[in-house]
């Protein structure tokens, strides 16, 4: 293979299979020159696929990424690690969330086996107090006995103190752990709904919303399409595209009573409740033509590219419609507007 884009950055050679925590550690501390010198950001999607790609479980990851950064000298674009994830990995987060949530378990373990320990340690201090309870009672006329017991005493309550302040501390630091690794959980499951890219709700979370209109009525869905988004890819690259999403997302985003998702691609979805048809294709118009406004600049300070964007609407009224069946004629009317020109609204 060609190692342009080594598998290892300090000796450009394949690490040595291993299931060893060091070989692990090693992993994750390699990752990090590779995203630096890629220019990747440090995100926790990007820290697992090239943790995979170091890792080398997966041939056919391997060589498709080695492919990839020849051909675009090492520029990977969201997409196209958001692509490796959708093909390679299990669902965004999840194994991330996994190992979390196993951390967990693991620092709730060995807080369990100091908790015996400490147990073990103040068992072993009572019966050091009733032992010298007893000898104290039968050593009251000798003085050097009674000294020799207390000094017994003092010694085993130092013991005690300095195990108890010990697993104080350890018990602490645990529920600290605790404490962080659910916020971390709680972070992955906010990310595991939303699009790395543009910051909306991925098609996850839309297809478990989207069930939830089965027995709505007066509602819209909207399928908004970039136009011509393969060519502006081709012409201007990757890195441009994804700002060229991004910004659409951005758009999006600040429209108020809507839900907006990125469905895939250069597609995206609105789910509008409440809303009538005329009070959607207002909406849509006004979508349309702050798109249609949006300037790319490339380093140059030179306009890239104009962008549009289509845009079908399917309106729900009186009486519910199987959702599968709204998707499907948003997307007809989508199409609609392709036809017809781009750059327009169909309902």
């Amino acid at each position: 293979m060609n190692n342009v884009y080594p598998i290892h950055p300090n000796t450009a050679q394949k690490i040595p299979p291993s299931n060893s925590n060091e070989h692990s550690y090693q992993l994750l501390k390699d990752v990090i020159p590779l995203l630096l010198k890629y220019q990747q950001p440090a995100k926790p999607i990007n820290y697992a696929l090239w943790y995979a790609y170091l890792e080398q479980n997966d041939s056919e990851l391997v060589t498709q990424m080695q492919t990839l950064l020849a051909k675009q000298k090492g520029k990977l674009s969201d997409m196209q690690v958001q692509e490796f994830h959708e093909r390679f990995f299990k669902p965004e987060n999840q194994q991330a969330k996994e190992f979390i949530q196993q951390t967990m378990l693991t620092v709730l373990a060995e807080a369990n086996l100091k908790a015996n320990a400490q147990k073990q340690t103040t068992q072993q201090f009572t019966r050091l107090l009733t032992r010298t309870q007893d000898k104290l009672k039968a050593a009251k006329s000798d003085p050097d006995k009674l000294v020799d017991y207390v000094d017994s005493l003092l010694v085993g309550s130092g013991k005690m103190v300095n195990s108890t302040q010990k697993y104080c501390e350890a018990l602490t630091a645990a529920q600290q752990q605790i404490i962080d690794l659910q916020a971390k959980v709680a972070e992955l499951e906010s990310h595991a709904l939303k699009d790395s890219l543009t910051g909306l709700y991925n098609r996850r979370y839309f297809n478990s919303d989207i069930q939830t209109y089965e027995q709505n009525n007066d509602y819209c869905l909207m399928m908004v399409d970039v136009d011509n988004f393969k060519q502006f890819n081709d012409t201007y690259g990757h890195v441009m595209g994804d700002k060229a999403l991004a910004r659409v997302g951005q758009v999006l985003a600040k429209q108020v009573g809507v839900r907006c998702y990125r469905y895939g691609g250069e597609e995206f979805a609105i789910l509008c409740p409440d809303t009538s048809a005329e009070k959607a294709h207002k909406l849509a118009e006004h979508i349309r033509d702050l798109v249609s406004k949006i300037r790319m600049k490339r380093s140059d300070a030179t306009i890239s590219g104009v962008l549009t964007v289509s845009i079908g609407i399917k309106y729900v009224g009186h009486r519910p419609e199987p959702t599968e069946s709204v998707i499907m004629l948003a997307d007809k009317k989508l199409y609609e507007a392709k036809r017809e020109g781009r750059n327009r609204v169909v309902i």
